[in-house]
């Protein structure tokens, strides 16, 4: 299971290190932390605080948040997966207007991750970004698949269509997710919830069948126009 975290204030990281601890969960867990720290000394205290905090010495992935200072901080990155500090290292974006920078960052750099806003309707990261992860052999996050909650506006007064049933879909949350793990540069599609049964419907879009494309496109036709 993967858990993608920020830096957050230290109790809060210490809480969810103290969860980290506890028997079944430490090895059960991907963990993914991120760095969003100007200048070398912070950014460095930010790594180090939150391995202290969640007892890891090695995170699963470490990123630039928001391709924050990334003269600075990638460095930092590449010393850290060097020292064992990190299995993988990457960078995040949350919106289009970084993309370009994204884009060039990943030519010139080729990380092992990236992390980008997809979605049915927030789609503009298929046409170049995913491509290229693809031949690059990048690994790609997903974030933002329900647009921080817009998504279900769009949907709220719509029936899921019953040939969503022909890929094993139950919800419109499952409808969103199918969508995007289905495109074959998607590793991980990440998810936000404070309610247990919503969390358990965004599981079972890991199961079962997904949209092939010809089911994707009509898919799009429904929520794009």
């Amino acid at each position: 299971t993967v858990v993608d975290t920020a830096p957050r204030p230290a109790d809060l990281d210490a809480e969810f290190g103290r969860v980290l601890q506890q028997p079944g969960f430490g090895d059960a867990l991907w963990i993914a932390a991120k760095v969003n720290a100007t200048g070398q000394e912070a950014a460095i205290a930010q790594v180090r605080q939150s391995q202290r905090l969640f007892g890891r010495e090695t995170f699963d992935l470490l990123q630039i948040e928001s391709l924050t200072d990334l003269k600075t901080n990638w460095p930092i990155l590449q010393a850290s997966k060097a020292a064992g500090d990190a299995r993988y290292i990457g960078v995040t974006v949350a919106n289009e207007r970084l993309y370009s920078q994204l884009e060039s960052f990943m030519r010139r750099e080729s990380p092992d991750f990236v992390q980008i806003n997809y979605s049915i309707v927030e789609h503009t990261a298929e046409e170049r970004l995913l491509p290229l992860a693809e031949e690059l052999g990048i690994a790609v996050l997903v974030n933002g698949p329900f647009m921080n909650g817009d998504y279900f506006g769009l949907v709220r007064d719509k029936t899921l269509p019953d040939w969503a049933r022909e890929f094993d879909c139950e919800s419109w949350a499952q409808f969103s997710l199918k969508y995007i793990l289905a495109h074959q540069a998607v590793t991980c599609v990440l998810t936000e919830t404070t309610k247990p049964q919503h969390m358990q419907d965004n599981i079972g879009a890991g199961f079962g069948r997904l949209p092939d494309e010809a089911a994707r496109r009509r898919m799009r036709v429904l929520l794009r126009g």
